[in-house]
């Protein structure tokens, strides 16, 4: 189960990567996600992996790689 704290600890690491010089884009990964994980995954721009597929990808990338150190 994805809960808020996996997708601020996702938007954090990203954030650090990107800070050392890595490529990072925040991806969090569950069989559910908790309505406010969703939430935050959608404010922040955090890609959400679910039963084999992906979602919000395409706004995670554009905003994490429009700015120098991350959305």
């Amino acid at each position: 189960m994805v809960d808020e704290g996996d997708v601020e600890r996702a938007r954090r690491r990203a954030t650090l990567l990107r800070k050392a010089g890595y490529r990072a884009i925040p991806v969090v990964a569950g069989e559910r996600t908790t309505l406010g994980a969703e939430e935050k995954a959608r404010l922040f721009h955090i890609a959400v992996m679910q039963d084999g597929r992906i979602f919000l990808w395409e706004e995670a990338v554009q905003a994490w790689t429009a700015r120098p150190n991350g959305a």
